[in-house]
């Protein structure tokens, strides 16, 4: 995200955003390289780069949105339209939708789940950082999302980490403070 931020708007950072930045990415390495490496036999690694591609796509949306000028509600709404417009057609002619037969209490729970926490809050909460806090100190605390899954899981679940993993979490938190903490330097 900084990357395209920085190509495509001029965005600077300064030493200790790019620092953190490194450090971020080291910690990531930490907590699921191995796991891609490990793992290449089962063909989890096509996984690993849809999750990246997805990263690239949400990287953009941030950019655009930041640089835009719709506010918040506006970008919640037309990324919940138009995502609507094009996955219902898919899910009802393509896939094999088991809405109308699921228990109406566990619809009901992902339509708060996912419909309004997710979709809703969660985009505006979002979209709203990137207008307050700019695209590339916003986005970076989509890095904590995998340390957060596996502290999460270490309570919910009783999942132990491997030491790998724990020091990744850790230099992530590291890094997302040394960005965000980092000073602005203005766009070029």
């Amino acid at each position: 995200m900084a990357l395209l931020s920085g190509l495509l708007f001029g965005e600077k950072f300064t030493r200790q955003q790019l620092g953190g930045m490194g450090i971020v990415i080291v910690g990531v390495i930490c907590i699921g390289g191995y796991a891609v490496i490990a793992n290449r036999a089962a063909g989890e690694w096509r996984g690993d780069l849809l999750f990246l591609l997805a990263g690239l796509l949400f990287a953009g949306f941030t950019v655009a949105q930041r640089r835009s000028g719709v506010s918040p509600w506006h970008a919640t709404a037309l990324v919940n339209c138009l995502s609507a417009l094009l996955f219902v057609p898919i899910y009802f002619f393509w896939l094999k939708p088991n809405i109308f037969t699921a228990p109406p209490a566990a619809v009901a729970f992902q339509v708060v789940a996912q419909g309004i926490a997710v979709a809703i809050l969660g985009m505006y909460f979002y979209t709203e950082a990137v207008r307050r806090l700019g695209a590339p100190r916003a986005a970076i605390f989509g890095a904590l999302a995998p340390a957060l899954a596996v502290l999460i899981g270490m309570v919910v679940l009783k999942e132990v980490p491997a030491w790998l993993t724990l020091v990744g979490i850790a230099l992530v938190m590291c890094g997302v403070g040394f960005v965000v903490t980092g000073g602005r330097v203005k766009p070029a």
